[in-house]
């Protein structure tokens, strides 16, 4: 067998026998030379120890073999799984085969054509058939319910994939034991593996913050000598940015919070080793955590994954609100500085516009000057003739 448990897998030793497993039946025509071979059309009615799944599949035409398990598989919603099998050997032939999808005694059927003559009828017959019949057609595999005890008790599922057995726990059951020879499952909290989660989230979110931090951090570098004068200040891309600061302050505040978890001694993430120092950067302490974990582990989880107040499930929704890609916080402070720089741009190329209209009508302005001058010039040079 191998197990998967869940979050709320119930610790214990529980002892396993496992009697029999869960077969899904098959049944199969008698050998055929030929799978290309033609039947009559007609409806296929599959019906089930369970009539809930009962189906039927209608055949037009001439179906061969390969028609027939095509369209059975295609109209069955997964009920029936059919095939054509080569048997290989000197006298090899082709056999359709028709396999419930529902594993255990209610996934038993039988198999009839609903005319009940002509060459489909005929092959309906074969596969309807008990089992160990002269032609190996009919029944080959019976369908059968699981059998196992567990701590002693025997019980039967329909079903080798088990979720009800041990709490929280699946059990896929995949052969039977020796006889009376039992497995001896434990269920218990793998703090390894916990520790090293909350170690991830705990670095996480630090990585989270120094970039905050980073992106907002203003540096001052003092002139030499005192001077005011020569004091450089460079400031990051988003320093005093309120949205930056509203981030960082939401995420803090919901690490504070507090969580109904029905045991007062673990509702918040300080007392299970998870703690913030002064610049608001987390400490974990390991053995806090484990111990913690070791007293009430559900409690330690709701603090994290409760559905309404867990810490993990504020952050996963306060996150969301911050990048959702119609309304988020961030997609809203993006258009607004998007609007922003076109504004900007816009006085810019106005003002562009100006200086170019300025400059031409300066231009124009020197050139009629100089044309002002050019003459005077002249002027000058024939009132300087005139006196010789």
């Amino acid at each position: 067998m191998s197990l998967t448990a869940g979050d709320n897998a119930v610790p214990g030793t529980y002892s396993f026998e496992i009697l029999d497993l869960a077969q899904a039946q098959t049944r199969g025509s008698s050998s055929k030379p030929n799978r290309a071979t033609t039947y009559s059309a007609g409806v296929l009615q599959f019906k089930f120890a369970d009539p809930a799944n009962d189906v039927n599949i209608t055949l037009n035409g001439n179906p061969t073999l390969d028609d027939i398990a095509s369209q059975v598989n295609s109209d069955s919603n997964g009920k029936i799984k059919a095939s054509v099998i080569y048997e290989g050997g000197t006298n090899g032939g082709y056999r359709l085969t028709f396999t419930s999808g529902v594993e255990g005694n209610d996934g038993a059927f039988n198999v009839t054509e609903s005319s009940g003559f002509g060459s489909l009828s005929d092959l309906m017959k074969e596969l309807d058939r008990g089992a160990n019949q002269p032609d190996n057609s009919g029944v080959l595999v019976q369908a059968q319910n699981a059998q196992l005890k567990i701590n002693g008790l025997t019980v039967e599922r329909a079903s080798n994939t088990v979720t009800d057995i041990i709490p929280g726990v699946t059990v896929q059951l995949t052969g039977k034991t020796k006889p009376n020879t039992a497995v001896k499952i434990t269920v218990g909290t793998d703090f390894e593996k916990s520790s090293k989660k909350m170690q991830e989230f705990v670095d996480t979110y630090n990585e989270v913050l120094d970039f905050i931090n980073e992106q907002s951090k203003v540096e001052v570098e003092q002139g030499t000598g005192g001077k005011a004068s020569e004091t450089k200040v460079t400031a990051k891309a988003l320093a005093g940015d309120s949205t930056l600061r509203s981030i960082r302050g939401r995420m803090r505040s919901i690490l504070s919070q507090t969580v109904d978890t029905g045991n007062q001694s673990f509702v918040m993430l300080a007392q299970i080793g998870i703690d913030a120092d002064r610049d608001g950067k987390l400490k974990f302490d390991q053995s806090k955590f484990e111990e913690a974990v070791g007293k009430d582990a559900k409690a330690v989880t709701d603090i994290f994954s409760n559905s309404t107040s867990g810490i993990a499930t504020k952050l996963m929704d306060t996150l969301d609100s911050f990048t959702d890609s119609v309304d988020g916080l961030i997609k809203s402070r993006t258009d607004g500085i998007n609007r922003v720089k076109r504004d900007i741009d816009r006085q810019i190329e106005r003002m562009e516009f100006r200086l170019v209209s300025y400059e031409e009508n300066l231009r124009n302005r020197y050139a009629a000057l100089a044309q002002i001058i050019g003459s005077m010039e002249a002027q000058r040079g024939a009132l300087a003739a005139l006196q010789f």
